[in-house]
């Protein structure tokens, strides 16, 4: 296939793995590789961490890049927005070749319907509680989302934090469940090791 070619929901080779097409631009594309790579926590201690300092975000750009032709991803500046559900700081800005989707990212290139954003929470003494539909996001979409490692179903880490905060910082971190959901509050980053589907942008 010519990358020249490339369109939204492609499958292609780079690497030693799958990657699935989520956007196009003039000069290069957005990919996520079809099915999780590796098994890792996103933080070897349970501590306040966010995107730009947690260990996930260390190896995705070092042992893991190395594996490929670093020539071909281009270098991006990712934000890391806060959590708007559950109000734990995103963090700074960061430079990745590599990197995790954020809530936002998932929901826009997985059906794009606009679920995460639109805040489903209701005020309450001047606290915010979660709707009833709990603390994730669920839609009609979930199929496109789930993704497997050694042949079976699992969940896989997003960038964005979590619920469990203090200071307004983050020990968790958002991720998509096993049946394509998306739990907008969290896994606390050490307690679990969780699935990796790594995103880049490829040069074409």
């Amino acid at each position: 296939m010519s990358m020249n070619k490339l369109k939204i929901g492609d499958i292609i080779p780079f690497g030693e793995y799958s990657w699935r097409v989520l956007d196009v631009q003039e000069d290069r594309a957005l990919i996520i590789t079809e099915n999780v790579v590796e098994w890792r926590a996103y933080n070897e201690e349970l501590v306040n961490v966010t995107w730009e300092t947690c260990d996930l975000r260390k190896y995705l750009n070092g042992e893991f890049l190395s594996k490929f032709d670093v020539s071909r991803i281009a270098e991006v500046t990712n934000p890391n927005p806060d959590n708007l559900w559950c109000e734990s700081a995103g963090g700074n800005p960061t430079q990745d070749k590599v990197f995790l989707l954020s809530l936002e990212e998932v929901d826009k290139y997985f059906g794009n319907s606009g679920d995460y954003l639109a805040q489903r929470r209701k005020s309450f003494d001047e606290e915010f509680y979660l709707d009833d539909d709990g603390i994730w996001v669920t839609n009609n979409h979930d199929s496109s989302r789930i993704a497997n490692y050694m042949g079976e179903a699992c969940w896989w880490w997003l960038r964005s934090p979590g619920s469990g905060s203090y200071d307004g910082c983050s020990d968790t971190a958002a991720y998509v469940t096993e049946y394509g959901s998306v739990v907008v509050t969290g896994e606390y980053i050490r307690r679990q090791h969780g699935g990796v589907r790594p995103a880049l942008w490829l040069k074409l």
